[in-house]
């Protein structure tokens, strides 16, 4: 395999990764305290390719690129940072892993909630009954002052009045959504007779023409 990959790169050796168990430890040694390339800051990687190929034998280490060193660089850097921490972090951490790694050691762990259990019926009976009260919330507020039923002679007689809405009519005795819903209609109503009196009397001469001709 290397050598087909040598053979495509035009190289005397392969060009890889850093990735074998070999190059693990080359560069390990390479950049920790005492090696070749150990520094306070990050290793000049141009040169350092070139020190690598100088270790390459094509079966355990292979060429390498400046931009693959510093790739495993910040990997090798990540996890020495992981380990020191880990280490300083031992007396504080033994205790408890002391105690979860006990064979006398239970966790207490609340039981699930079986959601799953309750249907799609509860469910809509649940809000049904919601609407219901918030509906005869709305309406008791609205039967201290019945509205009178308006007669047909004032809905047909519209020649200088607006045409009467659902506003006028009365609530039902049960107080429903619908019923308020209506009457917020109405009110919007009344209030497009206001703007468009023009509309208005349009309108109640052809009521006026079919009622005649009825």
């Amino acid at each position: 395999m290397y050598a087909l990959l040598a053979k495509a790169q035009r190289t005397k050796i392969a060009v890889t990764p850093v990735h074998t168990q070999k190059e693990f430890e080359l560069f390990a040694k390479a950049v920790l305290p005492g090696g070749e390339w150990c520094t306070q800051n990050k290793p000049q990687f141009e040169g350092m390719a070139c020190w690598w190929s100088a270790h390459a034998d094509g079966k355990a280490v292979f060429y390498k690129l400046p931009e693959h060193l510093a790739t495993y660089y910040a990997k090798f850097s990540d996890r020495r940072l992981t380990h020191k921490k880990m280490v300083e972090s031992q007396p504080h951490r033994q205790w408890n892993q002391m105690r979860i790694h006990s064979h006398g050691h239970h966790s207490k762990v609340l039981p699930a909630i079986e959601i799953h259990n309750i249907s799609r019926a509860a469910v809509s009976a649940t809000e049904s009954e919601s609407l219901d009260m918030m509906a005869l919330d709305i309406g008791y507020s609205h039967h201290s002052t019945p509205t009178p039923t308006p007669s047909d002679e004032s809905i047909m007689d519209i020649d200088n009045e607006p045409i009467a809405s659902s506003s006028s009519m009365p609530l039902d005795n049960t107080g429903t959504l619908s019923g308020q819903l209506g009457s917020a209609a109405g009110s919007a109503a009344d209030a497009l007779n206001l703007l468009r009196p023009s509309a208005n009397r349009k309108r109640s001469k052809k009521i006026k023409e079919k009622s005649c001709s009825i």
